[in-house]
């Protein structure tokens, strides 16, 4: 049974039972009848507004946990009048922040690192995880005689010296290989090492801080474990880190200033 459900549940079996009452009492004590219909209906009014509330706290979170799932990092969201709520509205507000702003900052980087590559006179060619062709520059496909589009290939497919000995180098191994002809070119498996001093791949990744498992079931509930957890550790930094409120300083005398 979701929160709302069981929500609605409490609400309608409390007030069936202030109903209840109220019936018992209309043949019981009948001046004790008016109380609990004032009860019942101040009940009644305030309930429905919580329940509202809470329900659209609720959408709140749903439409946080879309705009992640969907990326959707440009979308903040508004304060709403209420402390708790507000807190998680700045943390969720930093936090998509900081994800645009690096998510900017990655592509001006790869953007930037891909017009080098264009123009550079030294052929590059990048391999994927299982030693297939990632990508490769424009000089590097005219040493292959390849187009710059053949890529998801491995180098022993081109059928060229220049790949076979590509592809039979260690990392940070180089090697002389013969072209047509009198020229001769170097070859390089370059790559880079992890703090650990092991050698590492591109788009590895960060490993998590936390690990949280994403259960099918939980998923298909309507539920992300991801979030909400990354909500509950958000919780626990704001109870370390108290939000300062400041106190809101006197009008200004606008008038009195107009007078000067």
């Amino acid at each position: 049974m979701s929160f709302r459900s069981r929500l609605v549940t409490y609400f309608v079996v409390v007030h069936l039972a202030l109903a209840g009452l109220g019936g018992w009492l209309v043949w019981t004590q009948p001046y004790a009848l008016v109380g609990v219909e004032i009860a019942l209906a101040v009940s009644l009014a305030v309930g429905i507004g919580l329940v509202r509330r809470a329900i659209g706290y609720r959408a709140l979170a749903a439409d946080a946990r879309r705009l992640v799932h969907d990326q959707a990092f440009t979308s903040r969201f508004l304060p709403v009048g209420e402390p708790d709520v507000d807190e998680l509205i700045a943390l969720y507000n930093r936090m998509v922040d900081r994800l645009r702003d690096e998510r900017v900052r990655l592509a001006e980087q790869h953007q930037f690192l891909a017009q080098v590559l264009a123009v550079s006179p030294s052929g590059i060619v990048v391999l994927g995880f299982d030693g297939e062709v990632s990508s490769l520059n424009p000089a590097a496909a005219r040493l292959l005689g390849v187009p710059a589009t053949a890529t998801s290939r491995p180098l022993a497919d081109f059928r060229s010296p220049l790949a076979a000995a590509m592809a039979g180098l260690a990392p940070g191994e180089s090697q002389v290989v013969g072209l047509d002809g009198s020229a001769r070119v170097r070859v390089q498996r370059g790559g880079f090492i992890d703090r650990d001093g092991r050698w590492s791949v591109e788009n590895e990744g960060v490993g998590p801080d936390i690990d949280v498992e994403n259960w099918p079931k939980d998923v298909i509930a309507g539920h992300d474990p991801q979030l909400e957890r990354a909500v509950q550790e958000g919780l626990k930094l704001l109870e370390q880190n108290p939000n300062k409120r400041v106190p809101r300083p006197a009008p200004i005398d606008r008038a009195s200033k107009k007078g000067q």
